[in-house]
C-alpha cells in the first residue's frame, strides 16, 4: 500500500514538473507597437512604426500590406513609402510583426490620398499633368514632371489678377518652357488639353505654340507630333494628323483677353475637337490629312509650352481621356488655381 502511494506521489510530481517546464518554454508574441502615417500626397504616403520587442529577444521582422496586398515581406526597416497611388482614395493596411517562431502581432492603419485643387472630382484620376504656376512654380503637381525655364519667361498675374499665378512669354527673347520627362504622354489612344491663354498681339506671323509634343512645323497646321496653338491671325487650332480650328475667333477683338481652350483627341473615334470658353468650336472625324509631311512618328520629343507665343498662359492640364461637354464646361467655370 505504501509503495502504491509513493508511486502516485512520484507521478504527480513528474506531471507538475512537466507542466512547469512547458510553461517556462512558452514562446510569446512580439510586443505592441505604434504606426503613424505622414507625407501624404496625391499619389504617395509614408508609414513609420515603433520597434516591436520580442520577449525572448528574438529578431523581429515585419510584413506590410496595403488593401490586403503584400507590399514588402521580412523587412527589418521600420518605415515604408507607398508610391503610384490613386488620387483622392481611401487605403487600409496593416503591419505584421513576427518572431523566429512564427508568433505575430498585427497593427492596422489607414489614410486617404489628397485631391488636386481645381480639377473636377470625376477627373482626379484622369489628369496626368497639371501646371497651375502657383507662386511662379514650374512643378507638375500630379506626377512631378517639372518644367525647365532656360529663357526669360516669367511669372505674372492670372485672370483674376492674382500675382505670380500664371506665366508670360515674349517672342523677342524666344521664351518657352519645356520638359524632357514625357513618358507620361506615350501610348495615349485618347487625350485632352485644358488651358487658359491671353494673347498680347494681333498676330506675330508665327505658329504660336501653347502646348506641343516635339518641335517642327508641319502640315496640317501642327507643331511637332501634336500641338494646341494659334495660327493665321491668332486663331486657335489643334493639330494631330489633321487639324481643327476655332471658327468664331474675332482677330480684331479677342486678343488681350483671357480665353479657355480645351482640345480633345480620340484615336478610336478618329476625331479631334476644339472648345473655347466652354463652347464647341469645331470637330473633325477624319484625321487623315493627305499632307505629305504629316508627322508619322509617335511618342517622341519634349513637351513644349509657349514657344513663339506673345502673351500669358495658366492652368495647363493634360488628361488621358477625351473630355465631354459637361467636363469642359466644369473646367471653364472653375476659378483660377492660385494657392
Amino acid at each position: 500500500m505504501k509503495k502504491s502511494i509513493l508511486i502516485l506521489i512520484l507521478i504527480i510530481l513528474i506531471s507538475c514538473s512537466s507542466d512547469n517546464s512547458s510553461d517556462n518554454n512558452t514562446n510569446n508574441s512580439p510586443s505592441n507597437f505604434d504606426i503613424s502615417v505622414s507625407e501624404i500626397t496625391r499619389i504617395s504616403a509614408t508609414i513609420t512604426w515603433t520597434e516591436s520587442i520580442d520577449p525572448e529577444n528574438e529578431v523581429v521582422k515585419y510584413d506590410v500590406y496595403l488593401d490586403e496586398n503584400l507590399t514588402i515581406e521580412n523587412t527589418l526597416v521600420q518605415n515604408y513609402n507607398f508610391i503610384n497611388l490613386e488620387i483622392n482614395t481611401l487605403y487600409n493596411g496593416k503591419v505584421i510583426a513576427k518572431d523566429e517562431f512564427g508568433n505575430t502581432l498585427e497593427k492596422q492603419f489607414s489614410f486617404t490620398t489628397e485631391t488636386i485643387s481645381c480639377i473636377p472630382d470625376e477627373l482626379q484620376n484622369e489628369v496626368i499633368a497639371f501646371y497651375p504656376f502657383n507662386n511662379g512654380s514650374l512643378n507638375d503637381i500630379v506626377n512631378f514632371n517639372i518644367l525647365t525655364n532656360n529663357t526669360s519667361a516669367n511669372s505674372t498675374s492670372d485672370r483674376n489678377s492674382n500675382e505670380n499665378c500664371a506665366f508670360e512669354f515674349n517672342t523677342s527673347t524666344n521664351d518657352f518652357l519645356t520638359t524632357t520627362d514625357t513618358d507620361f504622354l506615350n501610348d495615349l489612344s485618347e487625350f485632352s488639353i485644358s488651358l487658359w491663354f491671353n494673347p498680347r498681339l494681333y498676330w506675330n506671323w508665327n505658329y504660336n505654340v501653347l502646348v506641343s509634343r516635339d518641335e517642327g512645323f508641319s502640315c496640317p497646321d501642327t507643331y511637332g507630333q501634336w500641338s494646341l496653338g494659334l495660327y493665321d491671325l491668332n486663331r486657335p487650332t489643334f493639330g494631330h494628323l489633321n487639324s481643327v480650328w476655332d471658327q468664331s475667333w474675332d482677330s480684331d477683338n479677342d486678343y488681350n483677353n483671357w480665353h479657355h481652350l480645351v482640345a480633345t483627341y480620340n484615336e478610336i473615334n478618329n476625331s479631334l475637337s476644339l472648345y473655347r470658353n466652354g463652347i464647341l468650336e469645331g470637330t473633325i472625324t477624319d484625321i487623315t490629312s493627305g499632307c505629305s509631311d504629316t508627322p508619322t512618328s509617335e511618342d517622341i520629343g519634349d513637351l513644349i509650352i509657349g514657344k513663339n507665343f506673345d502673351g500669358k498662359l495658366d492652368d495647363i492640364a493634360i488628361f488621358n481621356v477625351e473630355l465631354n461637354q459637361a467636363q469642359v464646361t466644369e473646367l471653364f467655370e472653375i476659378e483660377p488655381c492660385c494657392e
